[in-house]
């Protein structure tokens, strides 16, 4: 496992993840930074550069937002980590 330090106040992050795992992540960062998609597009084309744990996180938001439609009342997200939860909805 590895620990990076991410954020300006020096918060570390234990990602458990495999060495194979973070070298195909850094392949993919790499697919991103040279991409020949146009800059202008980037946003709308994400999904090619996306990874399974992130499309697996947008999935389950989905389902269970879904959820949550019918439901009367306040229903709040205190998410963390740069409030990632809350951005996916927006």
């Amino acid at each position: 496992m590895e620990q990076k330090t991410v954020g300006i106040d020096g918060t570390k992050v234990l990602y458990a993840k495999s060495k194979d795992e973070m070298d195909e992540k850094e392949i993919l960062y790499e697919y991103f930074r040279n991409s020949p998609v146009p800059e202008d597009l980037m946003l709308e084309q994400l999904s090619l550069y996306i990874t399974r744990q992130n499309l697996s996180d947008i999935l389950y938001y989905d389902n269970l937002y879904k959820k949550i439609l019918d439901k009367h009342g306040v229903i709040c997200d205190l998410g963390v980590f740069y409030g990632r939860p809350y951005r996916m909805r927006l």
